[in-house]
């Protein structure tokens, strides 16, 4: 039967055949020697090491062996030698089920090591985002920090080159007032004990309006009392605000930081070209001593103030009365925690915009009127300086409310 010819057709077509499969295969081996140069080059740039990956190697070996039986059938079929192809048969079915075998090996393990990385990429990534989140904090803290450290440096030389002359203008006037006093006891004395006074003295008295002065005079000295009281209060609030002759945590009284905060944006509350008469309502309960760092707290009370103020920018378009109101209200929650709250009726902030109001450099405002560092900075203040809570509810239209709650002592536990 061996010596029996295959007829010419047939065995043109399994040459045929078997050399398209042997294109195919060195094709295979060509791509698989590329493989082998990526991941080569791959692990030389990871860790500097040229380790040839093993398993493609072998992957190769047996497409090389592969490519020599289809040589070797080739070979066979044209010399005629038939008797051998059954053993040639034998061999590739082995040795392409081991291939097949290998090959899925081969692939797995790539697809293992494929998502291996995929993973340590997402990893990397989210460690990526985290330390740039990180970064940005950082930054804003260091910005924050240096502008407060030179406002409270700046609020204290001035708080200090005024409290001098104005301490001495208010001490002086009470003496000033009781010279004038004195003034014109003398010279009512002198009228009710000289019937005859002179007519030029009459005449100047009329000139000069004499009881006019009298009168005014007392006024007078009166508002520049209230002038200087008003600002020493102004000085007074300044250096309570920048805290820098104290140190950065201590016992504080919270109402006295929301009233300074209050008195340094008294010109904003009031009525102007630029906004409309701001009522502030305060519902102050008594609250102890909190352990805080003043100063900071003082800037998160600040900064949530002046955003009620921003908000309320026209809010007498929106207000059934017209009226534009900041609420204040301080509070004990138990033994452990005190809560300020500070509510106002302006525009309200979107359920959208809501979960973003503490997000570094988010901002609503207008470019040039907001760095959407004031909210950001209060949380970091609040929550995670004094291990606090800082919330926000706000309804578009009816307005927001900013809770903060404090410990009274930094282990204390929110039930």
């Amino acid at each position: 039967m061996s010596d029996l010819p295959l007829p010419l057709p047939l065995s043109a077509l399994i040459v045929g055949l078997i050399t398209m499969g042997a294109a195919v295969m060195s094709l295979a081996i060509f791509k698989t020697r590329k493989i082998i140069s990526w991941l080569n080059q791959g692990e030389a740039q990871a860790d500097g090491s040229m380790q040839t990956p093993r398993s493609w190697q072998y992957l190769s070996i047996l497409m090389v062996f592969f490519l020599g039986g289809y040589c070797l059938a080739v070979f066979l079929i044209a010399s005629q030698a038939f008797e051998w192809l059954p053993l040639l048969t034998g061999t590739v079915f082995f040795f392409g089920a081991l291939f097949v075998l290998f090959s899925v090996s081969v692939y797995t393990r790539t697809l293992h090591q494929l998502m291996a990385t995929q993973v340590s990429y997402r990893d990397e990534r989210d460690r990526t985002s985290e330390t740039l989140v990180q970064l940005q904090k950082t930054q804003m803290l260091l910005v924050h920090n240096e502008k407060m450290l030179s406002l409270g440096q700046l609020s204290a030389g001035i708080a200090h080159e005024i409290n001098n002359p104005i301490s001495f203008i208010h001490g002086n006037l009470r003496h000033l007032r009781q010279y004038a006093s004195d003034l014109f006891s003398v010279i009512k004395l002198y009228e009710d004990t000289d019937s005859h006074t002179p007519a030029e003295i009459t005449e100047l008295k009329e000139d000069i309006e004499l009881e006019f002065i009298k009168d005014d005079i007392d006024k007078i000295l009166g508002s520049m009392q209230t002038g200087t009281g008003r600002i020493r209060q102004i000085v007074d609030s300044m250096r309570n605000f920048s805290r820098l002759d104290e140190s950065q945590r201590k016992k504080a009284d919270l109402i006295e930081g929301l009233e300074s905060s209050l008195v340094l944006l008294q010109s904003r509350l009031t009525d102007n070209s630029r906004s409309p008469r701001i009522e502030v309502r305060k519902n102050y309960s008594t609250l102890p001593m909190v352990d805080c760092d003043h100063s900071a707290v003082n800037q998160v009370f600040l900064h949530l103030l002046n955003n009620a103020i921003d908000a309320l920018s026209g809010c007498s378009d929106i207000s059934p009365n017209g009226l534009c109101q900041i609420s204040i209200t301080a509070r004990q929650l138990n033994d452990q925690w005190v809560q300020v709250a500070i509510a106002d009726n302006g525009v309200g902030i979107s359920q959208q915009d809501l979960h973003h109001v503490f997000d570094p450099f988010f901002t609503t405002k207008p470019i040039g009127k907001g760095t959407g560092l004031g909210l950001s900075m209060s949380h970091q203040i609040i929550v995670e300086q004094h291990k606090g809570h800082l919330l926000c509810h706000s309804e578009l239209g009816k307005g927001t409310e900013f809770t903060i709650q404090l410990p009274i002592v930094s282990t204390a536990v929110l039930p």
